[in-house]
Formats: C-alpha cells, structure tokens, sequence
C-alpha cells in the first residue's frame, strides 16, 4: 500500500499482526529488550534501500523489569549520530555491554 508523499516506511513492532503486504517492510523486536542494534541495521537498509552486509545476531532475551530500569536511566551522553552506519555501531556497542554484564553478573 503506497500513500502520497511517503516514499519508503518500515514497520517496528513486538507484534506480528501485519498484512501479508507489509511483512517486507515490518522489522520484529522484543518485547523485554526493544530496539536492538539488529533492528537498526535492518530499518537503516529499509529506509534506505541498502542491503545488510552481515546477517543479522541473534536477539539475547532480558528480564521484563530491564525496560523498567531502561526508563530510568540516564540520558545519553553522545551527540547525534552522523549516519545510520554511527547510530547502528551504538547499538552494538550497547548491545555488547549489555552481554559482557550479564555474563559479569552470570
């Protein structure tokens, strides 16, 4: 379904409810843990029509009160990233520090 002035879209949801037609543009996260760097390499290649280079790692699965303690949390102390490329090697950044202290925390 094209509209007017909207020349590409992703879709980002914990849920699969979508139509058969928008599945090609739907990027699934978790519910727990939220957007990953994943996901942002997956809506960056959408929205940009560039292809991922790298297939995609798996997606590690948090406590539910993460998002909780996520809400809390302070501000980041970055800038804004330059590109999609920056703002994708951020998630990951996060995304292994997030690992390295579960596993710290075993």
């Amino acid at each position: 379904m094209v509209h007017p002035g909207v020349p590409t879209y992703a879709i980002v949801d914990d849920d699969s409810d979508m139509l058969p037609e928008q599945m090609p543009r739907y990027v699934k996260t978790g519910y727990e843990l939220g957007l990953e760097g994943t996901h942002v390499e997956r809506l960056a290649a959408l929205l940009t029509g560039r292809e991922i280079v790298r297939p995609p790692r798996p997606v590690a699965v948090l406590a539910p009160r993460f998002a909780q303690t996520l809400r809390g949390a302070a501000p980041c102390q970055e800038g804004p990233p330059r590109d999609a490329a920056e703002l994708g090697a951020r998630y990951a950044r996060r995304d292994a520090e997030r690992r390295a202290g579960k596993a710290k925390a075993g």
